[in-house]
Protein backbone atom coordinates (compact mmCIF):
# COMPACT_ATOMS: atom_id res chain seq x y z
CA UNK A 1 0.00 0.00 0.00
CA UNK A 2 1.22 3.48 -0.85
CA UNK A 3 0.03 6.25 1.44
CA UNK A 4 0.62 9.90 2.11
CA UNK A 5 1.71 11.52 5.36
CA UNK A 6 -1.66 10.96 7.06
CA UNK A 7 -1.22 7.19 7.26
CA UNK A 8 2.00 6.17 9.04
CA UNK A 9 0.60 6.17 12.56
CA UNK A 10 1.64 3.46 14.99
CA UNK A 11 -1.79 1.81 15.10
CA UNK A 12 -2.38 1.92 11.32
CA UNK A 13 1.04 0.40 10.59
CA UNK A 14 0.51 -2.24 13.30
CA UNK A 15 -2.92 -3.19 11.93
CA UNK A 16 -1.68 -3.48 8.35
CA UNK A 17 1.38 -5.47 9.41
CA UNK A 18 -0.86 -7.89 11.30
CA UNK A 19 -2.83 -8.43 8.06
CA UNK A 20 0.37 -9.06 6.08
CA UNK A 21 0.13 -5.78 4.14
CA UNK A 22 3.37 -3.96 3.29
CA UNK A 23 3.37 -0.17 3.32
CA UNK A 24 5.38 2.70 1.83
CA UNK A 25 4.32 6.12 3.12
CA UNK A 26 5.70 9.58 3.67
CA UNK A 27 6.36 10.22 7.32
CA UNK A 28 4.02 12.50 9.25
CA UNK A 29 5.38 16.00 9.72
CA UNK A 30 5.26 15.80 13.51
CA UNK A 31 7.39 12.62 13.54
CA UNK A 32 9.86 13.89 10.92
CA UNK A 33 11.37 16.31 13.42
CA UNK A 34 12.05 13.44 15.83
CA UNK A 35 13.67 11.05 13.35
CA UNK A 36 17.19 10.26 14.50
CA UNK A 37 19.00 8.27 11.85
CA UNK A 38 21.76 7.49 14.35
CA UNK A 39 19.36 5.11 16.14
CA UNK A 40 18.33 1.61 15.17
CA UNK A 41 20.12 -0.60 12.66
CA UNK A 42 21.80 1.71 10.16
CA UNK A 43 21.62 0.60 6.54
CA UNK A 44 23.25 3.67 5.04
CA UNK A 45 23.15 7.43 5.15
CA UNK A 46 19.73 8.53 6.46
CA UNK A 47 18.44 4.97 6.18
CA UNK A 48 17.74 2.69 9.13
CA UNK A 49 15.49 -0.02 10.55
CA UNK A 50 13.99 1.03 13.84
CA UNK A 51 11.48 -0.15 16.40
CA UNK A 52 8.48 2.02 17.16
CA UNK A 53 7.07 1.45 20.65
CA UNK A 54 3.34 1.52 21.28
CA UNK A 55 2.25 4.94 22.55
CA UNK A 56 1.87 5.03 26.33
CA UNK A 57 -1.55 6.69 26.04
CA UNK A 58 -4.52 5.15 24.30
CA UNK A 59 -5.97 7.43 21.61
CA UNK A 60 -9.47 8.74 22.42
CA UNK A 61 -10.95 7.09 19.31
CA UNK A 62 -9.65 3.60 20.21
CA UNK A 63 -11.34 1.06 22.45
CA UNK A 64 -9.43 -0.18 25.49
CA UNK A 65 -9.58 -3.73 24.11
CA UNK A 66 -8.03 -2.72 20.77
CA UNK A 67 -5.33 -0.75 22.57
CA UNK A 68 -4.47 -3.70 24.81
CA UNK A 69 -4.26 -6.15 21.88
CA UNK A 70 -2.00 -3.88 19.80
CA UNK A 71 1.59 -5.15 19.72
CA UNK A 72 4.06 -3.55 22.15
CA UNK A 73 6.30 -2.52 19.22
CA UNK A 74 6.59 -2.65 15.44
CA UNK A 75 9.61 -2.64 13.16
CA UNK A 76 9.80 -0.17 10.28
CA UNK A 77 12.39 1.23 7.92
CA UNK A 78 12.79 4.99 7.69
CA UNK A 79 14.83 6.52 4.89
CA UNK A 80 15.31 10.00 3.52
CA UNK A 81 15.13 10.10 -0.24
CA UNK A 82 13.96 12.64 -2.81
CA UNK A 83 13.49 15.24 -0.06
CA UNK A 84 11.10 13.06 1.95
CA UNK A 85 11.36 10.73 4.90
CA UNK A 86 9.62 7.51 3.92
CA UNK A 87 8.33 4.89 6.32
CA UNK A 88 8.00 1.32 5.11
CA UNK A 89 7.47 -2.17 6.39
CA UNK A 90 9.75 -3.42 3.59
CA UNK A 91 12.87 -3.71 5.74
CA UNK A 92 14.96 -5.84 3.34
CA UNK A 93 18.33 -4.02 3.03
CA UNK A 94 18.78 -5.30 -0.54
CA UNK A 95 16.02 -2.89 -1.66
CA UNK A 96 17.76 0.47 -2.11
CA UNK A 97 16.19 3.56 -0.61
CA UNK A 98 16.16 5.17 -4.06
CA UNK A 99 13.86 2.37 -5.24
CA UNK A 100 11.44 3.22 -2.43
CA UNK A 101 11.60 6.88 -3.44
CA UNK A 102 10.86 6.01 -7.07
CA UNK A 103 7.93 3.83 -6.02
CA UNK A 104 6.52 6.59 -3.85
CA UNK A 105 6.94 9.19 -6.63
CA UNK A 106 5.02 6.98 -9.08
Amino acid sequence: VLGDAFYPTYFFVAAMTEKGVNLVMEQQGSRRRSTDFRCGHRLGERDHVIQWDKPARKPDWMSEEDYQTAPPSITVRECRTAGRVLVTTLCDPSIRKSERGELYQR
